[in-house]
C-alpha cells in the first residue's frame, strides 16, 4: 500500500493557508497618514512656569487630605457605634459560657 497520496493530502490540509484580509480602513488604498502641522515635538517653553510658593500650594493640599482623612475616620467610629447600639450585629468579642453538664 502506497502512502504517498494520502500523506500528500494531509500536508495540503495541514499547510498554512494565505489569508485574504479585507477591512473599510484598506479598502481606500491610503496606507498612511501625514501628522497634521499643528501637531509638533513640545518643547520645554512651552510647558507651563510655576508660580508663587510650593509651601502655600503643600499647606492647602495637605489640610484638604487631613479633613478628608478625618471625615473618613469619624465616619467609620459613627458606623461602629451605630450598629453596637442597634444590636445588628455580634461582633464575637468574648467567648460565649459553655452550657452546664445536667442542661439540655
Amino acid at each position: 500500500m502506497n502512502s504517498r497520496p494520502l500523506i500528500s493530502a494531509a500536508r495540503r490540509f495541514i499547510a498554512p493557508r494565505t489569508v485574504v484580509a479585507s477591512s473599510a480602513r484598506m479598502m481606500s488604498g491610503h496606507g498612511h497618514h501625514a501628522v497634521p502641522h499643528e501637531l509638533r515635538p513640545v518643547h520645554l517653553d512651552e510647558l507651563p512656569v510655576p508660580e508663587g510658593s510650593w509651601q502655600t500650594y503643600h499647606d492647602q493640599q495637605n489640610l484638604k487630605f487631613n479633613i478628608h482623612l478625618l471625615v473618613g475616620v469619624g465616619f467609620a467610629i459613627f458606623t461602629y457605634v451605630a450598629i453596637q447600639q442597634s444590636g445588628v450585629m455580634t461582633w464575637n468579642a468574648s467567648i460565649p459560657k459553655l452550657p452546664e453538664e445536667g442542661s439540655k
